[in-house]
């Protein structure tokens, strides 16, 4: 069976960057904001701790740069749809959560099961870092 849930030229060239302190995921501005020396990280009205806004920071990278190795590392169309297709939805559930954040709490556990679900990708792509 084929995989065509995605189609190449609707995934956006950028799934994660920062402009003027606003994280965008998926070409969209999210409800974080870094400060000015983009080392604490606010999600709505939320200031993360450093220790937290580190994680949180890692976690992004960690899934952006997961993105570009699927790209670039596995061959087979099919797979690669669907491990691009699983990481686009894990930053679509992220920007669903983002609005709803509160407490640093529900950021922990965001993080914790990003990195699951990171960790179940990781080990479908050969010869990961």
């Amino acid at each position: 069976m084929n995989y065509t849930s995605i189609n190449t030229q609707a995934i956006p060239e950028v799934i994660y960057d920062i402009k003027n302190t606003h994280v965008y995921l998926l070409e969209s501005k999210t409800a974080v904001r870094y400060d000015d020396e983009l080392d604490f990280v606010t999600i709505n009205k939320t200031k993360l701790s450093e220790s937290l806004s580190i994680r949180f920071k890692y976690t992004l990278g960690s899934l952006n740069f997961l993105f570009e190795e699927v790209s670039q590392k596995i061959q087979d169309i099919n797979e690669k749809n669907k491990l691009q297709d699983q990481i686009v939805n894990l930053f679509e559930s992220l920007q669903r959560e983002l609005g709803v954040i509160q407490s640093e709490n529900h950021v922990e556990r965001l993080i914790d099961f990003l990195n699951k679900e990171k960790l179940k990708i990781k080990t479908r792509i050969p010869n990961y870092l």
